[in-house]
């Protein structure tokens, strides 16, 4: 007779994917604040799960989209500044994005000292990408009232204001992400402005270019403590575009697809896991977690069976491995945040 450790042995030969990775998350739906449609949108979250985004607070058919922060205890709440957008919480509670309607400027909140406006680099618009946990901000701003097109990348620090990052020869420039060690990551534009750039500024004004999967194009997305840092890049020809993971060490390396030519990795945590979409060889766009050693897993395939989600987007993931994203439910778009099972692999 063969004992059951036997049986679950030559289980696991036979079906390893649903055994392994099947529902490893719970999902949430985050709601809304109230408007019709929702429109609801998660744009970041920090290691508490307080998840920030933007929702629409209209009924009346002109939507009016603001800033929201979510917890597990309360719920989704109005930063009560009007309307506006809400990118991304640090673990003191500090919030960044970007308000208002003919200008818009970045800002940054919290439930002590409230709202700041950060201002922009001079034009008519700027928004705030990412908070580090020292109060490091980064974004990007025009830079001339008489010019809408031309951005430039800023850091925000309480000491020196907003700062010009600088770009890689060309004019536009755009900063994702900070680190807790300062390292922002970003686009930039080189001269002519027909190619963009994935970069890493170490300083104000310096610059590294961190190269392609042997096309032209590529944008850095976010950067860990660690320096590790992903997004996209183009392969040889510029047909395909791929998720890269990119190291000191080691440069840049393709993440791959899910069958299809594209995919975008928008997020990493401390524990290297990564988190964006891609395309199946169906045409499918679907939300994806990467994993050195387990590679590209799409995340519909790790949540309940018969749950009624589509996940199509996955833009963020904490330390604790939750992630927050967008998809359908029903045919209604809705954010949703995935927590980890305690008894699933990570």
């Amino acid at each position: 007779m063969r004992t059951f450790s036997t049986i679950m042995l030559i289980a696991l030969c036979l079906f390893p994917f649903p055994l392994l990775y099947a529902q490893s998350y719970t999902i949430t739906n985050l709601q809304s604040l109230g408007g019709d449609p929702p429109n609801s949108t998660a744009n970041g979250i920090n290691d508490a799960g307080e998840v920030v985004g933007s929702s629409n607070i209209s009924t009346a058919g002109n939507q009016v989209i603001d800033a929201f922060t979510w917890t597990v205890a309360g719920g989704m709440h109005d930063l009560g500044i009007g309307p506006g957008v809400s990118t991304s919480v640090n673990s003191r509670g500090n919030v960044v994005g970007s308000f208002g309607t003919t200008t818009i400027s970045a800002f940054i909140w919290n439930r002590t000292g409230g709202f700041e406006d950060l201002g922009s680099l001079g034009g008519n618009a700027a928004t705030a990408t990412k908070v580090n946990t020292s109060g490091e901000v980064v974004g990007y701003s025009l830079i001339d009232p008489r010019d809408n097109h031309t951005w430039h990348a800023f850091l925000w620090t309480r000491n020196n204001g907003m700062v010009d990052l600088g770009n890689d020869g060309g004019n536009y420039a755009w900063a994702n992400d900070v680190n807790d060690a300062g390292q922002i990551v970003g686009s930039s534009t080189i001269a002519g402005d027909k190619i963009t750039r994935a970069v890493l500024w170490i300083v104000p004004g310096v610059l590294q270019d961190l190269g392609t999967l042997g096309g032209t194009d590529a944008s850095a997305n976010a950067i860990n403590n660690s320096g590790t840092i992903v997004g996209n890049a183009c392969l040889a020809g510029d047909q395909q575009r791929h998720a890269f993971l990119w190291t000191e060490l080691e440069g840049m390396e393709d993440l791959g697809t899910l069958g299809g030519a594209f995919s975008n990795a928008v997020a990493i945590n401390n524990e290297n896991q990564v988190v964006g979409w891609t395309t199946t060889a169906s045409g499918e766009t679907v939300a994806f977690i990467w994993e050195q050693g387990k590679g590209m897993r799409n995340l519909n395939d790790e949540i309940p069976a018969g749950s009624g989600w589509v996940l199509t987007r996955a833009v963020n993931i904490n330390d604790a491995g939750e992630i927050i994203g967008g998809g359908y439910l029903h045919n209604q778009r809705w954010p949703y945040l995935l927590t980890p099972k305690s008894d699933s692999p990570q």
